[in-house]
Formats: structure tokens, sequence, C-alpha cells
């Protein structure tokens, strides 16, 4: 009896250890195995493709969500319109704010969709009431006389100040019809910057999202805005926007890369900022 206990003693942690160091389940190999796989499809695949092919590939994919995603697009120019706003911005989102907005406009231009002013300008609105509302929602803090919230301080500048924003977009829109696409977007940074002075000396100013004023939280960047003003900031921002965009626009037509423009840009965004 004895010597039988014994034996059973030492059976049972040496079938625990069986159990603890014993091979992998059949279904969590063939797991492995997929996982395996998939590494090595994409190993080949980066052999098999040059680095422009790879890049191509990318760009095909970005631009199939350009294609159909517009939804997608206006919120996500309307949030790199935000995180670029003071305080706590990063304002070189600002260099590539309106690229995803002004890809939605080119998308419906080209479509076969009626009443594309009315697509644009909804496009578009949604786009600036979601940078509207990111940055002045802070006068929602503002009161009336009895101490209760002055909803119509936040109401009435986010819709006003919106509409605005929309009908100059919405000027270039109808402007660029017809136009070879250099010619349209100047007019777009023409009509951008005549809505901004407009802006500014009317009853209802509210000068607080022009462009120029996203850099308001970095001056070591801007010293030049003592000759130019803010006003020129709005100008080199808005250049840098339409040059990226047209940059993008003939990568994804033509196949090709504008080096020269592009250089361009780099410079128009680093030099203005060592000056």
């Amino acid at each position: 009896m004895n010597k039988k206990n014994g034996g059973n003693k030492w059976k049972k942690p040496y079938n625990i250890g069986f159990v603890l160091f014993s091979p992998k389940s059949e279904e969590h190999q063939i797991q492995q195995k997929n996982s395996v796989r998939k590494d090595e499809n994409a190993i080949n695949f980066l052999k098999n493709h040059t680095k422009t092919e790879i890049l191509a590939k990318i760009s095909i994919f970005a631009l199939e969500i350009i294609k159909y995603e517009k939804s997608f697009l206006c919120v996500l120019s309307g949030i790199l319109l935000s995180v670029s706003w003071p305080t706590y911005g990063i304002p070189f989102f600002i260099f590539v704010a309106f690229v995803p907005l002004l890809f939605v406009e080119e998308n419906i231009s080209q479509s076969d969709i009626k009443r594309k002013g009315w697509a644009v300008f909804g496009c578009s609105y949604f786009t600036f009431i979601i940078w509207n509302v990111i940055t002045t929602g802070w006068l929602y803090n503002s009161q009336n006389p009895d101490g209760s919230p002055a909803l119509m301080a936040v109401v009435f500048p986010v819709l006003v100040n919106s509409l605005l924003m929309s009908t100059a977009f919405q000027l270039f829109h109808w402007y660029k019809r017809g136009k070879k696409l250099p010619w349209g977007l100047a007019f777009f940074v023409f009509v951008w910057m005549s809505f901004e002075y407009f802006h500014m000396a009317w009853e209802f100013t509210w000068p607080w999202l022009n462009l120029g004023n996203s850099f308001a939280d970095y001056p070591q960047l801007i010293q030049w805005y003592d000759t130019l003003g803010a006003t020129g900031g709005s100008f080199w921002i808005l250049t840098l926007n339409v040059l990226i965009f047209y940059i993008l626009k003939i990568w994804w037509a033509e196949k090709r890369f504008l080096v020269k423009t592009s250089v361009v840009v780099l410079g128009l965004i680093v030099l203005p900022m060592m000056i």
C-alpha cells in the first residue's frame, strides 16, 4: 500500500508538469503558421516592389478614401483646423487643414451628381461648424443678466461665422468651374483673404479665426509678422494649403511627384520661421 501511495505521490506532479510543458494545441499552432505566412507575404511584397510602387499603392488607398468618404474628409478638415488653434493647439497642422476639404470639392466637381453647388456648400458648412464649435465653444460660459447661460452668445457666432466661411468657399467653387485648376486655387486664396478683410471691417467683426492667428502661441516663429501682420500669415498658410493640395492632386492623377514644387513648399514652411 505504501509503495502504491508513494508511486501516486510522484505521479501527480509529473502529470502536471507534462500538461504545463506539453506542445501547444493544434488550433494555436495553425494560428501561428498563418501569422508567419502573413509576415512572409509582407516581406515578399516589400522585396518585390520598389519604394515608388509601395507609395503609389498607399496613395491609391488614401485617395480611394478621399473618393468615397466625403463626410470623413469634412470632419478631418474641421479637426485639423481646430487642433491648429491656440490655446494648446499645434499650429503646423494648419498647413494641410484645407487639403481634405479641397479634395471633397474636387471630387464633387468631377462627379455626376446634381446640384453640385449645394453639395459643396453642405460639406464646407459641416467642416466650418466643427471648427467654430471647437474653437469658440467657450462663449457658452457667458451669462445673461439673470445668471442663465447666454446660449445665443455661442449659437449666433458659430452659425453666422460658418455661413460666411461657407459662402467664401462656395464662391471659389463657382469660379473654379470651367477654369484651370491653378487659377481656381489662386482664386481660393484671394476670396478667403477678402473674406477675412471684410470680417474685420463690419459691425459683427470676428477676427479670432483669421488663419494667421493660429501661430499666436509661437511668436518666436513668426517674427516677420511685425511687418506683414497676421494678414500676411493668412496668405502664407493659404498658399501652402493650395500648393500641397496641388502636389497631391498631380501625384494622384498623373502618378508623378512634383519635386521642385515640393522643395518650394518645404522652403515656404521653414524659411519664414527662420527670419
